[in-house]
């Protein structure tokens, strides 16, 4: 018996209501059949930052968005989005070369987290003096650099499909401002499944960033797998009880 929902990712591989195909170098390696199973399915669950552009291009739905795969992966996309919706967010500086890597310490005071990039991903370190930043500076043409704060002060949210669905560690209360913040970047940037991290600030929170989602949720009074809420929602989908993330019904500002 078919399943109602198709997946490339292996995520969520142990749900009853989701045939998962595996990902795989390219759709030559796919049968005819199961080629067919995703021209036909209305929509495609984690295709994968792999596979996710060739969905979009031929507009076939996917769950996560695109979006929701681009931000998550990408800092500058997330600093970006922050100061143009107008959100508190922690100062971030994308910086080349020497004339505006002088003007670095004119911006921001140490210390100060600079990111750099390693075989194609981001690390970052903390520079507490000016000539640790000159040294890390010196190894490289491009940079990012962000003020720091008080990690005690931080909080991660997860959003799913565009509502708080936990936290990435146990709390006990949310301020109301940054779930409401929150939903502004989801709706407007339409990113469907994400962590939404928070710091406060001189009694202000700021924004500080977007991660993927860990493997375990904490709600006020319990926690779960983020498996379990994505079987859940599917589960809710099918039973007319929720409003498929995939559809427009959400791309609306709040």
């Amino acid at each position: 018996m078919r399943k109602p929902f198709v997946a490339l990712g292996l995520t969520l591989k142990d749900c009853s209501l989701v045939q998962t195909l595996g990902v795989r170098p390219q759709f030559l390696d796919y049968s005819e059949d199961e080629l067919y199973l995703l021209q036909k399915a209305p929509v495609i669950l984690f295709p994968t930052l792999k596979y996710v552009p060739i969905f979009d291009a031929v507009r076939k739905a996917t769950f996560p968005s695109t979006n929701s795969y681009y931000y998550k992966r990408s800092i500058h996309l997330q600093f970006s989005l922050a100061p143009y919706l107008g959100i508190p967010h922690l100062k971030t500086i994308f910086v080349a070369g020497k004339k505006q890597k002088a003007r670095i310490l004119t911006t921001l005071t140490l210390p100060i987290k600079i990111f750099t990039k390693r075989n194609h991903s981001l690390q970052y370190k903390i520079v507490t003096s000016k000539e640790k930043l000159c040294e890390a500076l010196a190894m490289h043409h491009s940079v990012i650099v962000q003020e720091t704060t008080n990690l005690n002060s931080q909080i991660g949210l997860y959003f799913l499909n565009y509502k708080l669905a936990g936290f990435t560690k146990p709390i006990s209360e949310v301020d109301e401002i940054i779930i409401h913040l929150s939903l502004k970047i989801c709706k407007t940037a339409k990113i469907d499944d994400v962590v939404i991290k928070w710091v406060k600030s001189e009694n202000t929170w700021k924004f500080a960033g977007m991660e993927y989602p860990p493997q375990n949720i904490f709600t006020f009074n319990s926690s779960m797998t983020r498996k379990s809420l994505l079987c859940s929602m599917l589960k809710d989908i099918l039973a007319g009880k929720e409003i498929p993330p995939w559809t427009k019904s959400h791309a609306t500002k709040i």
